[in-house]
């Protein structure tokens, strides 16, 4: 009987600390969105911050190597978190860039609910200097300020931690302490929280510039967490480290995703689809055809089918704390492209039966240039005759020879046709062609008869002469040239891709 009552009293200590283990953490605005009217809400808590007038979404804080910030132009841009804060103990944590500005700018503002009672300030001064107020009892005046030494209106990222222990107030800045005061006086009333503006007037002391990675918990914490926090190494409640890599290319169809679980998840919620939007945004209330998996425990996720090639996928993963309290923390969206069905491969020499101009070399007419991308903007081709092959005149038969490294299966090929500005009167574009595939250099196979379109003579020539090679093997191919556009003896053409 004893040792039942170990294991019983056992259990229920795991369930606790499980429970409790980030009720500390009650705020976490990461402005990862990327688009939007909201901010969402990444401590499970599901308490977003609504933009107001406008703010930027923008990519290269600090934070999470170089992710989604959020940029407030100073004339009358906010964030407004209705989030009913109950913070006896706190800290208060954030990222800012000062883009300018003169005079005080508010970062962030707590206050009760009802008349103007102020609880909690961060504010940049007049001079550049950050101001850190806690008032208790809470009142539109009062309260204990302490100032930094140093000055952050230059333009470059900060981190601020505003913390509230038993007995102290205490600012860091950038993870080391910049000054404390004692004080012992607690807030007494929850709050709402303004970001980038003076707290409910939200008619004044508007931020400009940068901010990122906002986070309220309901305790004071150390420096070194602070300093874990600044550094991407403070354990947080969503998955991580996913794979495929974010970003990553080239990825497998039949690829599984994986990723390192939270440290207090219980089972996964996953999404996945090809909108970005939809994945960011569903849930399982609105799951918009994009939750995948729900309530999974295994941190691995096989889709049903292949995917499709060549196509860029969104996914995330929710962590579902363990129960009792089961609360569900919304996960990064992460991306990865599939493999391409078939891929570029560049011949590394090509021959033909004549060319029109060999000197100076700068105005050569050689069949080097269908391979070489000279004339290329992206996909389209310039007009200039010195970007192209062209055989001589009345020399046939006429062809051009394209020779690989080794033997390929190949997919497919692009031509864009002879494109000089008077092509459409001199018609020099190939037309007729007969394509030949060879292993050897000496037994061919003719893969058909094409009608190559032919080219405007347009400098923003993008071509639509697209032919299947239905997945011949080949080391060779050659276009045995029948006839041109023009009806004479002499072809051209621009550039060839395999």
């Amino acid at each position: 009987m004893r040792d039942k009552t170990i294991l019983v009293m056992l259990i229920c200590v795991l369930l606790v600390q499980g429970q409790s283990a980030y009720a500390e953490l009650v705020g976490w605005w990461r402005f990862e969105d990327g688009s939007g009217t909201q901010a969402a809400d990444s401590s499970g808590k599901s308490v977003p911050a609504n933009l107001f007038g406008g703010p930027t979404w923008d990519t290269g804080s600090p934070s999470f190597g170089g992710g989604g910030y959020l940029r407030f132009d100073g004339t009358n841009d906010y964030a407004y978190i209705d989030g009913q804060f109950s913070l006896p103990l706190y800290t208060v944590a954030l990222w800012f860039r000062a883009d300018g500005g003169t005079g005080q700018r508010d970062l962030f503002s707590a206050y009760a609910y009802g008349a103007i009672n102020h609880g909690i300030l961060l504010e940049l001064g007049t001079d550049n200097t950050i101001r850190f107020l806690h008032r208790a009892p809470m009142g539109a005046t009062g309260g204990t300020s302490i100032y930094s030494p140093g000055t952050y209106g230059e333009g470059n990222w900060h981190h601020l931690a505003a913390v509230k222990t038993d007995a102290e107030i205490i600012l860091y800045v950038d993870g080391q302490e910049s000054v404390r005061t004692a004080m012992t006086a607690a807030l007494d009333q929850p709050m709402r929280a303004t970001l980038a503006v003076l707290d409910n007037e939200r008619n004044m002391r508007f931020f400009p510039g940068g901010m990122d990675d906002v986070r309220i918990y309901n305790e004071p914490l150390s420096q070194a967490r602070i300093q874990a926090i600044i550094a991407g190494a403070e354990e947080t409640p969503i998955a991580g480290r996913p794979m495929p890599a974010d970003k990553a290319t080239d990825v497998p169809r039949d690829t599984q995703l994986q990723w390192v679980p939270g440290p207090y998840a219980g089972k996964h919620d996953v999404y996945l689809g090809i909108n970005l939007k939809d994945v960011n945004d569903a849930s399982r209330l609105n799951p918009m055809g994009v939750l995948v998996s729900q309530g999974q425990q295994a941190n691995v996720y096989q889709p049903a089918s292949p995917l499709a090639y060549g196509q860029t996928y969104y996914w995330r993963v929710d962590e579902v704390n363990r129960t009792p309290d089961a609360t569900v923390y919304k996960g990064d969206v992460w991306s990865f492209t599939t493999e391409p069905y078939s891929y570029p491969v560049k011949p590394v020499s090509v021959s033909a039966s004549s060319v029109y101009r060999t000197t100076p070399p700068a105005q050569s007419t050689g069949p080097d240039k269908t391979i070489d991308g000279s004339g290329l903007v992206g996909d389209a081709h310039s007009t200039n005759t010195a970007d192209m092959w062209i055989s001589k005149l009345n020399v046939s038969p006429i062809w051009i020879q394209y020779e690989f490294d080794k033997v390929y299966k190949l997919d497919q090929l692009w031509v864009w046709n002879s494109n000089q500005n008077t092509e459409p009167l001199i018609g020099y574009g190939a037309k007729d062609v007969e394509i030949l595939y060879s292993e050897d250099g000496q037994n061919w196979n003719s893969l058909g008869m094409f009608e190559f379109a032919q080219g405007p003579g347009e400098p923003d020539y993008v071509t639509d002469i697209k032919v299947s090679l239905g997945g011949v093997f080949a080391k060779y191919v050659k276009f045995d040239i029948k006839s041109s556009w023009g009806g004479r003896v002499i072809a051209s053409i621009s550039e060839v891709r395999f």
